[in-house]
């Protein structure tokens, strides 16, 4: 059931459509903590080496993989055997070669995690991005509150979360759906740190090496999506479902009637996989708008006069058509998106709306579908890829997906 959870998730549908590192990253982790809790049960230096490349592969692929050999450090110290403590320090030095000798990007990349965790901490606003996230598309989020309805207290607090989460949404967006949305997941949250600190606290003191180690990397994971730069967003929230699933998967068997638990767990997996085909026609829908537009551009703009600014699906597109990103002194033509372009910086310091009097515009182009579900919409909130525009993971609305524009430069007056 865990897998096909996994599987069936919204987060892994979705991060599947794009060339991200945080599938590999998840195998080479969710691996090591396996063969790690399988080294301390069993007590075998073969699974340690295995363990230790494991490990090693999960670090290189992202560095917070670092918090696995954080954790495993604490759980053998704790249990005061250092017989394998070299499976976990041999990927550290390992790394720390290879960042003295790979060229100034690796090891930057390495100190901007670290000045990250020390100048963005405490949480930021954009941290309830992948909140949301992890609240709302996980697993489907009504599942959430039926662990909880035979347990008063925390069913209490968690109706409280929600009135008090959705009264402050729907102060901000006037929209009572989105608040509504905004509410519940938030609420989920609440309760699902409430949760694994618990299950954390008896699974140490149960020596419950695998749940003890998912535990602590869902919370130290947790603590660098937090200090993450403004426009990263939910969807690299994926490593933190494995965690959540299994804590989801231990509270239903523990506190729901064996009578209905598997017609639950049914349930949820059905309206997982529902959610999860939902949202992702919704990304297959965007990208749709951006290829089309990409294919009349080709066909109506020579490509050596004309230069695109935008990121994205946008700016990959138009990649593959053959157009240039815009070079001011080259092209002639401008083709800009409102929403993938927003962010782009014109020409070096200069944005495009301080360089806008040097250009006429020849066209505005909305693109719409008459899909209604969006997860890249500042209309509805919605910001799965981008959290600048909005902090759900998806939303519902009526209007354009993304309007394109088309500039001409402006030629220069000849004095009389």
């Amino acid at each position: 059931m865990a897998a096909l959870l996994l599987l069936f998730s919204p987060m892994s549908l979705l991060t599947a459509t794009s060339i991200m590192s945080d599938f590999p990253f998840m195998v080479f982790s969710l691996a090591s903590i396996y063969l790690f809790t399988e080294v301390l049960e069993k007590q075998n230096h073969s699974l340690a080496v295995l363990a230790s490349a494991a490990l090693f592969a999960s670090i290189m692929t992202k560095y917070y993989g670092i918090i696995i050999a954080v954790v495993f450090i604490y759980i053998i110290a704790a249990r005061k055997n250092y017989s394998f403590f070299y499976a976990i320090i041999t990927p550290l030095i390992l790394l720390a070669a290879w960042t003295c000798f790979t060229p100034h990007r690796d090891s930057y990349h390495i100190a901007f995690v670290l000045h990250q965790l020390g100048v963005h901490f405490p949480l930021r606003k954009e941290t309830l991005s992948f909140l949301t996230t992890i609240g709302g598309i996980s697993i489907f989020p009504l599942s959430w509150p039926v662990l909880i309805v035979g347990r008063k207290k925390l069913l209490s607090v968690y109706i409280g979360c929600f009135l008090v989460f959705e009264l402050i949404f729907l102060f901000a967006v006037s929209n009572i759906f989105q608040a509504s949305c905004a509410g519940i997941y938030l609420a989920n949250c609440v309760v699902i740190y409430f949760l694994m600190t618990k299950r954390l606290y008896h699974s140490l003191t149960e020596k419950d090496y695998l749940f003890s180690t998912l535990s602590l990397w869902f919370f130290g994971h947790t603590l660098f999506l937090a200090t993450l730069p403004f426009y990263m967003s939910g969807r690299y929230a994926l490593p933190l479902v494995p965690p959540l699933i299994m804590l989801f998967l231990r509270e239903a068997k523990d506190n729901l009637p064996a009578a209905y638990l598997k017609q639950f767990l049914s349930a949820t997996l059905v309206l997982t996989l529902l959610l999860a085909a939902a949202l992702t026609i919704s990304d297959y829908k965007l990208a749709s708008i951006y290829r089309d537009f990409a294919a009349e551009a080709a066909l109506s703009y020579n490509k050596e006069k004309t230069g695109y600014l935008g990121d994205y699906g946008f700016a990959y597109y138009l990649d593959r058509k053959g157009f240039k990103k815009f070079d001011p002194d080259r092209h002639e033509y401008l083709i800009m998106a409102k929403y993938s372009s927003s962010h782009i910086i014109f020409s070096g310091d200069k944005t495009f709306e301080e360089a806008k009097k040097d250009y006429t515009i020849l066209a505005a182009v909305p693109k719409s579908d008459k899909y209604f579900l969006r997860i890249w919409d500042p209309a509805s909130f919605a910001g799965f890829h981008l959290n600048m525009f909005g902090y759900i993971p998806w939303g519902i609305s009526d209007k354009p997906m993304e309007v394109f524009y088309v500039y001409r430069k402006r030629v220069p007056e000849k004095p009389a």
